[in-house]
């Protein structure tokens, strides 16, 4: 059978617009007829392949996926999986956006940035996505400039690789432009000894700078998700951004970026913590995005208010085939009444909510696909790892916005005086006491009155999500069985790490026999992630407070800010025998 033919314009010195076809058909072993017009005659044909029966594919992006598939499977052009195929076909779309133009720094800058802790687009090997991508730039001029600026690193770094493959090199030489197609000098071994001692060249250098920055302003950040181990690709940006505020005498804050519950552990956070101490890594803080999640809610419903969000509940597939042409979604328009009432129902787990999420309204026309509405809000039944401890409940009549009233800080020692007790529409409880509580069940919020829980929501291990409430002022708090110590949902609202000490040895008195390393205690400090009061802001190191149904603490760090969770240590009371690390009694 005849070899497809491969037909594009080309002008002598300016490269070919089939570049990324050519370097794919060398890479998957997938022979094709080159036929080359002359771009003065040809000037506005388009790159096509044609086959012996006469049909036709138009366009690069069709044609590397035919490539893909006509090559044997081993040579993983197209993934590993369904998954990353899709991966792959997305990238085939991006890489037409790279063209020279006003929006082509940009486009660079986007995927420069999504390669900062990556090797490749897709995977852990070359991708047709890879090839489309590295052929876009080799054919523009204003790449050159890009790349010598330093601005985008990871792309150059990841560009300078796919150059230095043999096939892609190869093609580049006879089909891309002539001046990056030109042999490269190779250094003697007395230049190359020269760099070593200067830092660079195959070694490695750390001899660049931050322009324009001022000593003790510069703040880094690194931000693993806490799904997996480090690999060299986290090591290396935990390097540099620990390089550079040593450098600056800045701060280096770790900011675990922990939304997708579903993937991620508390296992990964202290392997990831032990690793960066093993590398030399100091930080000056550790965070967490769950930290601000009342924050990320509050800034979603401004969104939705100013008109910039909507509710979407189109199917998956369908989304993204509109993505992908440009269609908007016949959801696009709903009414801000109707987001915030579709909003309400993602955080109350219900079966409507479900079947939605949140998008940003930005152009669907956009040449970067990735700008055409994206995804900002979906739903994940699955509990969070750090949050779990934690309910919303929606109050139907409760106050539209947070509202305060005076209340007693004691209900029995009035002489300790009176605080601010904040009250809202949206209220946390905690998971073990949701879990006792009933629909149509009638509970007393303590310092508040009566409530109904018209819907409990739950998962499919029984654990609750969510629950819909109906506050009932005039209820009589004497007949309720449950009285409830909630909090109004609010960035007021500080982070706690409660801390539980147990004992160093886990033995009472250690005999003469005994090897001491047997009866330590490895785990005699537990520490819990909550919520706390608003009134807690104010406290100061050293006051001591009670927890209703927890316990007395005092404070060793106060609040400080709102990403730095006060530090309470408990204090045993004599009556529980039970301790972090030791078996119970």
């Amino acid at each position: 059978m005849a070899a497809p033919v491969l037909s594009y314009p080309e002008k002598a010195g300016q490269g070919c617009p089939a570049l990324a076809v050519v370097a794919a058909a060398k890479q998957a072993g997938v022979e094709l007829e080159l036929k080359p017009l002359d771009a003065k005659t040809a000037k506005d044909a388009p790159v096509a392949l044609t086959f012996a029966s006469g049909e036709e594919l138009v366009g690069v992006p069709s044609i590397l996926r035919y490539v893909a598939r006509a090559g044997p499977p081993t040579s993983g052009l197209y993934g590993s999986d369904a998954l990353s195929a899709c991966q792959v076909d997305q990238w085939l779309d991006i890489s037409q956006t790279l063209v020279p133009g006003a929006a082509f720094e940009s486009a660079c800058a986007s995927v420069n940035d999504f390669l900062s802790l990556r090797t490749f687009l897709v995977g852990y090997a070359p991708t047709m996505a890879d090839i489309a991508c590295w052929a876009q730039l080799q054919l523009t001029l204003q790449w050159d400039r890009l790349r010598k600026g330093g601005a985008l690193p990871h792309l150059a770094r990841w560009y300078d690789f796919l150059a230095d493959q043999p096939e892609l090199a190869a093609a580049a030489e006879v089909h891309g432009l002539r001046r990056r197609g030109a042999p490269v000098k190779h250094a003697s071994s007395h230049d190359a000894e020269l760099a070593k001692k200067k830092g660079g060249g195959d070694t490695g250098s750390f001899d660049l700078g931050l322009p324009n920055t001022e000593m003790g302003k510069v703040v880094t950040r690194f931000p693993p998700e806490p799904s997996g181990y480090l690999h060299i690709g986290h090591a290396k940006a935990a390097l540099l951004n620990q390089h550079f505020a040593g450098m600056y005498k800045g701060k280096l804050i770790v900011r675990f970026d922990d939304t997708n519950p579903s993937k991620e552990k508390d296992e990964y956070v202290e392997n990831i913590i032990a690793d960066m101490k093993r590398l030399g890594l100091p930080c000056d803080a550790i965070t967490y995005t769950s930290d601000y999640f009342p924050q990320l809610k509050e800034c979603g419903e401004r969104l939705i208010k100013a008109g910039h969000m909507y509710a979407d509940d189109t199917p998956v597939e369908q989304m993204r085939e509109e993505r992908m042409v440009g269609t908007e979604s016949r959801c696009r328009n709903r009414s801000v009444e109707e987001n915030l009432r579709l909003w309400n129902e993602m955080f109350a787990a219900s079966e409507e909510g479900l079947k939605n999420c949140m998008r940003i309204k930005l152009d669907m026309s956009a040449a970067n696909k990735a700008l055409r509405d994206p995804v900002a809000f979906r739903c994940n039944l699955t509990h969070h790892w750090r949050t779990e401890h934690t309910v919303p409940v929606t109050l139907s009549n409760g106050p539209a916005a947070p509202e305060f009233v005076e209340q007693p800080r004691h209900a029995k020692n009035p002489a300790v005086g009176t605080k601010q007790q904040m009250r809202s529409g949206s209220l946390w409880l905690d998971q073990a006491d949701a879990q006792a509580l009933s629909e149509g069940e009638e509970v007393t919020l303590m310092g508040w009155g009566n409530a109904i829980m018209r819907k409990v929501h739950k998962d499919a291990s029984g654990a609750v999500t969510a629950i819909d409430a109906e506050l009932n002022l005039e209820g009589d708090f004497k007949k309720t069985k449950l009285k409830l110590t909630w909090l109004a949902q609010s960035d007021e609202c500080p982070q706690l790490d409660l801390v539980d000490l147990g004992y160093l040895v886990t033995k009472r008195k250690l005999e003469d026999e005994d090897n001491f390393e047997d009866w330590v205690n490895h785990h005699s400090k537990v520490v819990t992630s909550a919520v706390g009061d608003a009134n807690m802001r104010s406290l100061k190191q050293g006051d001591v407070i009670q927890l209703e149904r927890k316990g007395y603490y005092i404070v060793d760090a106060p609040f400080t800010a709102a990403d730095k969770p006060m530090v309470l240590l408990n204090i045993p009371d004599g009556r529980s025998r039970v301790f972090p690390g030791m078996p119970a009694p």
